[in-house]
């Protein structure tokens, strides 16, 4: 019933994904997604390097 995202937020030091869950009130969609958005505006995501 609740709108969330999830947004990866980067990588551990063992290599392994990380990511942050957004969740909001029963019908807040837009303010999940204005949220996931922000967050992807100051941390963009970005791959990890390969050795």
């Amino acid at each position: 019933q609740q709108p969330a995202a999830t947004v990866p937020c980067g990588f551990t030091a063992s290599g392994r994904p990380v990511a942050m869950q957004i969740v909001a009130a029963k019908f807040a969609d837009a303010l999940v997604l204005r949220a996931a958005r922000a967050f992807e505006r100051i941390q963009p995501f970005r791959l990890p390097t390969i050795d």
